[in-house]
């Protein structure tokens, strides 16, 4: 008799750890799930929850830096009322048509571009103390004179005598006079480096 009641213990005890294992959580299984992107419940973790709640990358995916920020505040304080407009950093001054600037002064302390389309449609262009200058005088006579002592200036001539006059400092200055719109001999680059033409110049008579 007592025999037999020490097997019915061994047996009722065993079926109940079989029960307890069935109905336990199954611990690897969950931590197998956590690290492949699960919650308990088999959801998706998200990517700043899963890092321990780190911040997400921004959604517009911009890239904007604080310089390029800065540029373009100084564009917009100051290239209006050179009678430009920005894009981006740079301040933008188109005169398309004759005689329909008399003269350009780019804003100090901005990247400039000018454009000059037409028959004397420029007088004098000066890019002054921009940072940048790039200066296209596109038609016959269209720019009356190029100067300024912009950091980097680059200045394109297309068109009879587009740009009888050109003196620039700063760095680097490239000048590239197309056809006869101009001759070397016209421009005055006290640059650092001068190119014109697609040759090194050194004539500084400013």
């Amino acid at each position: 008799m007592f025999r037999q009641l020490v097997v019915a213990s061994i047996l009722a005890c065993g079926a109940a750890v079989i029960a307890a294992c069935v109905s336990a959580p199954n611990l690897t299984t969950l931590s197998e799930g956590s690290e492949a992107g699960l919650d308990d419940s088999g959801d998706a973790i998200a990517p700043g929850d899963a890092a321990g709640g780190g911040d997400a990358a921004p959604p517009d995916g911009s890239t904007t830096t604080a310089d390029e920020l800065a540029a373009a505040a100084a564009c917009a304080a100051a290239c209006p009322a050179a009678g430009g407009t920005c894009s981006g950093g740079t301040c933008v001054i188109a005169c398309p048509g004759s005689a329909k600037c008399a003269g350009i002064t780019c804003p100090p302390g901005v990247a400039c571009a000018v454009t000059c389309t037409g028959m004397k449609s420029c007088g004098v262009v000066d890019c002054g103390s921009a940072t940048s200058c790039q200066v296209a005088c596109n038609g016959d006579q269209s720019c009356g004179a190029v100067r300024g002592t912009a950091t980097t200036t680059s200045v394109t001539c297309t068109g009879k005598d587009a740009c009888r006059i050109v003196g620039c400092g700063g760095d680097t200055c490239t000048v590239q006079c197309n056809g006869n719109a101009c001759k070397a001999q016209d421009v005055n680059c006290c640059a650092k480096n001068c190119t014109v033409n697609g040759a090194p110049s050194g004539q500084c008579n400013m």
